[in-house]
C-alpha cells in the first residue's frame, strides 16, 4: 500500500445504539480505540438507565426499547439525552445534553457524557474539549480522563493518547476501560501475551463489579483468531449471555482487516448480521468488504440494508455513492502470461476497471505494466496467481479514498486487497505529483506477497518487498529516499526489525510511516544483497506457516533479528554513509542554491549546485539542485552543460513532466531522436493524458522503426479525442503496413477517409495497399 497512514476509528456507543452504530472504517491501516461500552463503566450512571442497559445487554431488545422510551420523556434533560442516545436519536440527545450543561454548568458528569456522545458519532475533535472542561471542574474525574484518552486515540494525536493511557493505568490500574484500551493496542501489535493478561484482569473486575463482560468476550475471540483458533469458547459464552450480540463477530473483524484477511472478515460479518440482523454497522462493513472482494452486487445489497437502518453512517453513504460512480467505469478484459521455474507457461485473467473518459488512452499502459509485473513477480517469487486480477484506477481521488477507507480526503496513492488493487489514476492528482507507474508496480508486488503468504506476512515485509521491487525492477529504477527519512536515519530513529510493524501501525513522530516504508525497503534490499533474493521467497513461505518475524528470520537466515539490526546499520553506512555524514552541509548548500537567482547569479548557482550534487547526486526530488543548475547554464549560454544537467537528473529518476518535455525537446534538437523517445516514454508513467506526448512519441517510433510502440501511442492518442483523427488513423495504417499487417492497414486507411474523404495521403496509401494503380 502506498499511503500516509490514516487514523481510522472504531468507536463504541452506549446501550443498544453502540451495537447499531459502531463503525469500523479499517482496511489495512490502524484503527483507533473506543471507550468500549462507555455506559457500563460510568460510575455515576442513573439507576433507571442501568435497568434498561441490562435488558439490552441480555438480548431483550423489545423490553429495552420499552424501558428507554419513557425515560426519553424524563424531566431531567441529562437522563432524557441518554435515553434518546440509546434509542438512536443522537441529534435529539445532543440538544438535550446542551440543555443539561446549561442548567448544570458545574456538573462534570454531564460534560463527560456529552463528550462520549461526540465520540460515538465519530467526532473526537468535538469530544476532547468537553472532557477537558469536565476535568477543569474535577481534575481527578476518571470518566472524563478516560474519555479524553479515547478522543486523542481517535485523532491525529494518537501518540499523546497512548502516553495518557499508560499514565492513567498507573493511577487507575483496575479501570476496565483502560485495561480494554490497552488490550486493543496489544492485539493490534500482536502482543497476545500482554492482551491475555489485560483481558483476564478485566474479566475479574467485571465479575467483581457486576459489569457486562460482552466486550471482553469479543476481545478474547479476537485473541483466539490471531492464534488461528476459529472455534473460540468465548463465542458460546457471549451468545449464551446475549443471543443477539453481533459484536462477538463484529469486533474481531478489525484484527483480520489490519492483517489483510478480507475473506475471513466477510465470513465473520455474515455471522454478525445473522445473529443481529439490525447490526447496521456490520451490514455496512460486510458491503464494503464484499466490494473489496469484487462482489459488487453483494456489496450493494448489504450497504442498502445498512442505509435503511442508519442513513447517517458516512461509510455507508459514501460507499453507496461510489457504487453509483462505478457505473461510469468500463471493465476491460485481458490476460497476463507467466511461467514458474520448471513448469509450463500459464495465463491469468486480468480485469482493468477504468473510468469511461480515460479507459481508451490509459488501458494500453495499465495492460503493459500489469502483464510485465505478473511475469516478473511470478518468476521472482515462484508463485502462480490463482484468481483473476482486478486493477482499478480512479480519476477522482476522493472516489479512490472512499474505495479504500470509505471516506474522502485522505492521502493514499494505492491499496491492495488481495487479488483486487485500487489506486489514483494519473489524472487523479496534479501532473507530476506522483509516479503512477511505480505506484501500480508497488501494488502489484503486494498481490504476490499477500497471496503467496496467505495474507499472513507482517506489514513491514509486504511493504518492504514492494519498495524493494520499485527500486529493483519497477519503471522508475533506483533507490529514492526522501530527505526526512535521511534525517531520521541520522537521528537514529529507525526501529528494531522485530518491532518495525509498530512504525506502520502506531507511529510516534511525524513521517514515521514513510521512514518505516524506507527502512523496510532497505531491509529487503540488504537481505537480497547479502543473503540472496531467494531468501525473501523463503521468508514468505515461513510467514505462510505462521512464523513471526523473529522465528522466520532465524529459520531462513540463521541469525537473530538483533544481528539483522546490526547488519542494517552496516548496510546503511555502506550505501548511504557518505550522504548521512554530510547531510547537514548538503541541506545548507541546497538552501543556498535556491536562494540565488539562476539568471542574475548564475556563477554562484552553478558552483553551489555542482557541490550539492557531488554530495548527493541521487537526490532528484522536490527542491533538487539539478533544475537550478540547468537554468543557470542556460542563462550563460552553456546549452550542452544544461542538457547534461537535465540528463543526469533524468537518469537518477527525475520525473517532473515539464522538465522531461524540455529534455526531450533539446535531445531531439541535437538529433538524438531515440534518446528523446526514451525520455518521452518515461512520461507515460507520470502524466500520460497529453495529446502532444502521444502524437510526438508515436511519430518518433515510426521514424526509428518501433512500430508496435507507435501503434500503442496512436491508439492511446485516439482515446484523448484529438482534433483531427484522420491523421492518427493514417499513422496507425502506416505502422500496420510496416508490420506486414495489410488488412489492418486498409481498415485504418478507410477510417481516415471516413473522417476526411479527400485526404490525399490516405488515398495514396489505400491505392498502394490495394494494388490499384488507377
Amino acid at each position: 500500500m502506498q499511503i500516509n497512514p490514516l487514523t481510522l476509528v472504531n468507536r463504541s456507543i452506549p446501550a443498544m445504539h453502540r451495537y447499531i452504530m459502531r463503525v469500523l472504517l479499517a482496511l489495512s491501516v490502524p484503527v483507533l480505540f473506543s471507550t468500549v461500552a462507555a455506559e457500563e463503566y460510568d460510575p455515576d450512571r442513573d439507576t433507571s438507565l442501568l435497568v434498561c442497559d441490562d435488558l439490552y445487554d441480555r438480548g431483550n431488545i423489545d423490553a429495552a426499547i420499552n424501558c428507554f422510551q419513557p425515560l426519553a420523556r424524563s424531566s431531567s434533560p441529562a437522563i432524557a439525552a441518554e435515553a434518546y442516545w440509546a434509542l438512536g436519536d443522537t441529534r435529539k440527545a445532543n440538544e438535550l445534553f446542551r440543555r443539561a450543561v446549561s442548567e448544570q454548568p458545574g456538573n462534570p458528569h454531564t460534560r463527560a457524557r456529552w463528550g462520549r456522545l461526540f465520540l460515538s458519532t465519530h467526532q473526537p475533535s468535538q469530544a476532547a474539549p468537553l472532557f477537558e472542561e469536565a476535568m477543569q471542574l474535577d481534575p481527578d474525574y476518571a470518566h472524563a480522563q478516560v474519555g479524553l484518552v479515547a478522543a486523542l486515540m481517535n485523532s491525529a494525536a494518537g501518540s499523546e493518547g497512548r502516553k495518557l493511557l499508560f499514565s492513567l493505568l498507573d493511577k487507575y490500574p483496575d479501570n476496565i476501560e483502560l485495561l480494554l484500551l490497552h488490550a486493543r493496542l496489544s492485539l493490534e501489535l500482536n502482543d497476545l501475551q500482554t492482551a491475555d493478561r489485560l483481558l483476564d484482569k478485566a474479566l475479574e473486575r467485571a465479575s467483581a463489579d457486576n459489569i457486562t463482560p460482552l466486550d471482553i468476550y469479543a476481545l478474547k475471540v479476537s485473541a483466539d483468531l490471531l492464534r488461528d483458533i476459529e472455534d473460540s469458547e468465548w463465542v458460546e459464552k457471549a451468545l449464551a449471555y446475549s443471543p443477539a450480540f453481533g459484536d462477538i463477530y463484529f469486533i474481531p473483524v478489525h484484527y483480520h482487516l489490519i492483517n489483510y484477511r478480507y475473506r475471513e472478515s466477510v465470513a465473520l460479518l455474515r455471522k454478525a448480521v445473522k445473529v443481529q440482523p439490525t447490526h447496521w454497522s456490520a451490514h455496512s462493513q460486510l458491503g464494503i468488504n464484499l466490494l473489496r472482494l469484487n462482489d459488487i452486487d453483494g456489496a450493494r445489497k448489504h450497504l442498502e440494508i445498512a442505509y435503511s437502518g442508519d442513513p447517517y453512517d458516512t461509510a455507508t453513504v459514501n460507499t453507496l455513492r461510489l457504487l453509483d460512480t462505478l457505473e461510469e467505469f468500463k471493465d476491460i478484459d485481458t490476460e497476463a502470461d507467466f511461467e514458474l521455474s520448471g513448469e509450463s507457461a500459464a495465463t491469468i485473467p486480468v480485469v482493468m476497471r477504468l473510468h469511461q473518459d480515460e479507459a481508451e488512452y490509459l488501458a494500453p499502459y495499465v495492460e503493459e505494466l500489469t502483464r510485465k509485473a505478473v511475469e516478473t513477480f511470478s518468476r521472482r517469487y515462484n508463485f502462480a496467481l490463482k484468481e483473476p486480477l482486478v486493477v482499478e484506477l480512479f480519476p477522482n481521488h476522493d472516489d479512490f479514498a472512499v474505495r479504500t477507507v470509505s471516506t474522502p480526503g485522505v492521502g493514499l496513492l494505492g491499496v491492495t486487497f488481495g487479488y483486487l488493487l485500487a489506486m489514483d489514476s494519473p489524472s487523479g492528482r496534479p501532473p507530476g505529483d506522483f509516479h503512477w507507474g511505480s505506484t501500480l508496480w508497488h501494488e502489484l508486488a503486494h498481490v504476490f506477497t499477500i497471496e503467496a503468504s496467505n495474507h499472513r506476512m507482517p506489514r513491514w515485509f509486504t511493504e518492504g518487498v514492494s519498495v524493494y521491487e520499485e527500486w529493483q525492477t519497477g519503471p522508475l529504477r533506483g533507490r529514492h529516499i526522501p530527505v526526512d527519512v535521511l534525517q531520521a536515519i541520522q537521528e537514529n530513529k529507525l526501529l528494531p526489525i522485530a518491532d518495525l510493524d509498530n512504525g506502520f501501525v502506531r507511529p510516534t513522530y511525524p513521517n514515521q510511516v514513510t521512514v518505516s516504508y524506507m527502512q523496510a525497503g532497505l531491509v529487503c534490499e540488504m537481505i537480497s544483497e547479502f543473503w540472496g533474493h531467494d531468501k525473501l521467497v523463503q521468508l514468505l513461505a515461513r510467514f505462510n506457516e505462521r512464523q513471526d518475524t523473529r522465528e522466520a528470520v532465524r529459520t531462513v537466515l540463521d541469525v537473530s533479528t538483533e544481528y539483522l539490526d546490526q547488519e542494517l546499520q552496516r548496510y546503511i553506512e555502506l550505501k548511504l554513509g557518505h550522504i548521512i555524514s554530510e547531510f547537514p552541509e548538503w541541506r545548507e548548500i541546497l538552501t543556498s542554491v535556491h536562494r540565488a537567482n539562476p539568471s542574475s547569479d548564475a556563477g554562484t548557482v552553478i558552483a553551489l549546485a555542482n557541490q550539492a550534487n557531488g554530495i548527493f547526486p541521487e537526490y532528484v526530488g522536490k527542491g533538487n539542485a539539478y533544475i537550478p543548475l540547468h537554468d543557470a547554464y542556460v542563462a550563460v549560454g552553456k546549452n550542452d552543460k544544461a542538457v547534461d544537467a537535465l540528463e543526469r537528473w533524468y537518469q537518477y529518476g527525475g520525473y517532473e513532466p515539464d522538465m522531461l518535455h524540455q529534455l526531450a525537446h533539446r535531445l531531439r534538437d541535437l538529433g538524438r531522436t531515440e534518446d528523446a523517445s526514451e525520455v518521452l516514454e518515461s512520461l507515460n508513467w507520470v502524466s500520460p493524458n497529453s495529446i502532444d506526448l502521444h502524437e510526438r512519441l508515436g511519430k518518433d517510433y515510426l521514424e526509428i522503426g518501433n512500430y508496435r510502440a507507435a501503434l500503442r501511442e496512436f491508439k492511446s492518442l485516439l482515446g484523448l479525442q484529438p482534433h483531427d483523427k484522420s491523421i492518427v488513423y493514417l499513422d496507425i495504417a502506416r505502422a500496420h503496413k510496416e508490420l506486414g499487417e495489410n488488412k489492418l492497414a486498409r481498415r485504418n486507411v478507410l477510417r481516415a477517409l471516413e473522417q476526411a474523404p479527400f485526404f490525399r495521403e490516405a488515398q495514396d496509401l489505400l491505392v498502394e495497399l490495394t494494388g490499384d494503380s488507377s
